[in-house]
């Protein structure tokens, strides 16, 4: 972890004029040329936190995962720290001592209700740009060239305010509001950087549609990092049960410039995997 300050100090490209009375003009063009700029590192391992609160009960599993960011993959182990520590028994008993049960129910095996998550603390909802693919490419036609010209479509209208040493922005998209879930940031108004997001729809379930979530980020390796999603939006998990409240945290984040020995989803073991939209 790196303080806040240190990003302050990395991003002078993305400072706000000392006589900005409210919002800057464009704030939120800026906003993605700050994020953009942040150079994660080669290789970065962490757990992966997944807690539901469901009809049938709440749990919470912790899932080992490494990332090349730079190469864009994730493995995770698709086995949880909690079923190392106790693996789950698909047969139970019947024994009976002085009319208890011991191991009375058949536990079952525990559910990822939305998959394995092969997800990463990096991802910036859209907020980092893509390189283009060519740039300036050469013109082989033989016919003059008169000029050139560029448009670029917003993905929102942007509507911003002052709240102390921040601005909030608020995000309708103009297209494509599935791909563009961003609706709310709290951005720092000295570094530019996201310190909470409100998203509509995450991942890539169909089961999350409509629904509402809360992001927090935190620095990270002089970058930014997710520190948790959380919605307390009701939805139907693929395995038919109804999830009442979900949230997936990043904790114990290492980085190197060494590769990591990497571990691999299972995809016998389990019958899905949750990741993220493309877009980051």
């Amino acid at each position: 972890m790196v303080p806040a300050l240190i990003l302050g100090a990395a991003l002078a490209v993305a400072a706000v004029p000392a006589d900005a009375a409210s919002c800057p003009d464009k704030v939120f063009r800026a906003v993605r040329d700050a994020v953009t700029a942040l150079e994660p590192p080669p290789y970065i391992r962490y757990v992966t936190v997944v807690e539901y609160e469901t009809t049938i009960g709440t749990s919470t599993r912790h899932f080992r995962t490494t990332e090349a960011p730079q190469r864009d993959r994730i493995s995770v182990s698709a086995i949880s720290r909690e079923e190392v520590l106790d693996p789950p028994n698909p047969f139970g008993t019947n024994v009976v001592i002085f009319g208890f049960k011991p191991d009375s129910k058949k536990r079952r095996l525990e559910r990822d209700h939305l998959g394995v998550p092969a997800l990463s603390p990096l991802y910036t909802f859209g907020l980092t740009e893509r390189a283009p693919r060519s740039k300036n490419r050469e013109d082989t036609s033989g016919l003059p060239v008169i000029g050139r010209t560029a448009a670029v479509n917003s993905a929102y209208d942007v509507a911003c305010s002052r709240v102390e040493d921040a601005y909030a922005l608020r995000l309708r998209p103009t297209r494509d509001p599935a791909r563009n879930t961003l609706r709310e940031l709290l951005v720092d108004a000295g570094t530019l950087l996201p310190r909470t997001a409100v998203v509509r729809g995450n991942f890539d379930s169909p089961s999350l549609r409509g629904t509402s979530w809360t992001v927090t980020f935190q620095p990270c390796f002089a970058t930014l990092c997710v520190a948790e999603e959380r919605t307390e939006d009701a939805f139907v998990a693929p395995d038919r049960v109804r999830v009442q409240r979900m949230r997936i945290a990043f904790e114990k984040l290492e980085a190197d410039r060494v590769p990591f020995f990497f571990l691999d989803v299972e995809p016998a073991e389990r019958s899905a995997v949750l990741r993220e939209p493309s877009a980051h």
